[in-house]
C-alpha cells in the first residue's frame, strides 16, 4: 500500500511534524487548513504555499490595534475569516484565533489566492504580557521546556501539567506528580519558569489525577492564556 499523499487538516502541522509523516509512510504530505464552521480556508500548492480558498474573504487585525494589515507587510495579527459559502448562517468578520499574516502570491504554481503564513499557535497560546509587546512567545514551547530542564534536574515523575495564565504575572500549575520534596519541586520549577520568562511571576501549584476536567478544557493543551489584554 503506497499512498499518492497524506492530507493534515486537525492541528498545527510544524515542518519537523511534517517531514517525519511523509518519511515514515513515504509519500507527501499536503496541509488543509480550515475550520468546521467555515470549511476550507487554505490549501497547499505542491510549491508548499497555503493559498487562500475561493470561498472565504480574510482579514489580519494588528496585535497593537484594532486597524487591519495590509496584504504584503509581513505584520502577524489575528485572522478574521468570512465566509461566501454559506448562505443559512454566514460567518462575518469570524475571529478563529489564529495568527497569520498574508502575502501576494507570486508562486510557481500559476495560483493568484493570496499566500497564508500561519505562526507556530493559536491566540490563547500566547503569554499574555508578550503578546500585548508584540512578543510572541508560546507558552506551550515554553513550558515544556520547562518541564524538559526540571527531567534534566532529575524530575521525572510528571505524569501530566497543564499551566494556565489567570493574570500577566500569575500562573496556575495543575500537576499529576509524585515528589518526596513538594517544596524543593515548586521552587525549582519556579526558578527555571521564570528565567525562560525573562521576568517574575507567582504559581500556583494544584496536585490533582488524570481524570480532572481541567486536562480536557480547551481541546487538552498543556498551556492556555485567560489573561485579559490591557
Amino acid at each position: 500500500w503506497s499512498p499518492s499523499f497524506i492530507e493534515s487538516n486537525g492541528e498545527m502541522l510544524s515542518q519537523e511534524q511534517k517531514s517525519a509523516i511523509s518519511k515514515a509512510f513515504g509519500t507527501r504530505v499536503v496541509n488543509a487548513y480550515g475550520a468546521i464552521e467555515i470549511w476550507s480556508i487554505a490549501y497547499e500548492c505542491p510549491n508548499g504555499h497555503l493559498h487562500l480558498s475561493d470561498d472565504v474573504f480574510v482579514e489580519v487585525k494588528s496585535l497593537k490595534d484594532d486597524s487591519i494589515c495590509s496584504v504584503g507587510s509581513g505584520e502577524y495579527g489575528e485572522l478574521l475569516i468570512t465566509s461566501t459559502l454559506l448562505k443559512s448562517q454566514p460567518f462575518i468578520r469570524y475571529k478563529i484565533g489564529d495568527i497569520a499574516c498574508l502575502f501576494e502570491s507570486r508562486c510557481l504554481c500559476g495560483l493568484k489566492n493570496p499566500i497564508l503564513h500561519l505562526h507556530e499557535a493559536r491566540t490563547i497560546h500566547y503569554i499574555n504580557r508578550y503578546v500585548n509587546d508584540i512578543k510572541m512567545v508560546n507558552g506551550v514551547s515554553l513550558f515544556k521546556g520547562v518541564i524538559w530542564d526540571l527531567a534534566v534536574m532529575g524530575y521525572d515523575e510528571i505524569e501530566r501539567y497543564k499551566v494556565i495564565q489567570k493574570t500577566s504575572d500569575v500562573f496556575d500549575v495543575h500537576l499529576v506528580a509524585s515528589h518526596s520534596d513538594e517544596k524543593r519541586f515548586r521552587q525549582d520549577f519556579i526558578q527555571c519558569s521564570e528565567k525562560r520568562l525573562a521576568q517574575r511571576a507567582s504559581f500556583n501549584f494544584y496536585y490533582t489525577t488524570k481524570e480532572d476536567p481541567v486536562f480536557t478544557l480547551q481541546k487538552d493543551y498543556s498551556f492556555i492564556s485567560n489573561a485579559m489584554s490591557n
